[in-house]
């Protein structure tokens, strides 16, 4: 499971790549998250003072989005502005972190979960930094085109 967001106005037989995150993919129109510890936004999350969350967005900025009778949720020209905004915020924080975190593992603790963070190669955090710029792209393109974006959550 994971989110996946796809560029309306580009030919959606050429966006399904297999869950692929790829330059490819992103070409196409398609950009594709996870939902477990390892995904962009709970790495954005330990990274920034700014919580990511693919619902969180959805629930408290519901006027970013608009409901397709075809294609469901669907963030708008106007929505991918601000949320590009908000994603080059993040940017600024963690372009000048010295020291990168991630989640290596979730336990169980009792009825609790928690996180196991550990500190991040350098490889390991530009990674993470190609995956970012994929998603800026992708929504950078959605506006450039004019084209909303199909937000499945």
């Amino acid at each position: 499971m994971g989110a996946d967001l796809y560029v309306k106005d580009l030919p959606r037989k050429s966006q399904y790549r297999g869950f692929e995150v790829s330059q490819d993919a992103v070409n196409a129109g398609y950009f594709r998250d996870c939902y477990n510890s390892q995904g962009l936004f709970v790495w954005l999350s330990k990274n920034t003072d700014m919580e990511f969350s693919w619902w969180q967005i959805l629930n408290k900025h519901d006027d970013w989005f608009r409901q397709d009778e075809d294609d469901g949720c669907m963030m708008t020209v106007v929505g991918a502005k601000k949320f590009l905004k908000m994603l080059k915020l993040a940017e600024k924080q963690f372009v000048s972190r010295k020291k990168f975190y991630k989640v290596s593992e979730t336990r169980m603790n009792g009825m609790d979960i928690e996180d196991v963070v550990t500190a991040q190669t350098k490889k390991e955090v530009l990674e993470y930094f190609k995956w970012f710029g994929l998603l800026l792209q992708l929504v950078e393109t959605a506006i450039k085109r004019k084209s909303e974006i199909i937000w499945s959550v």
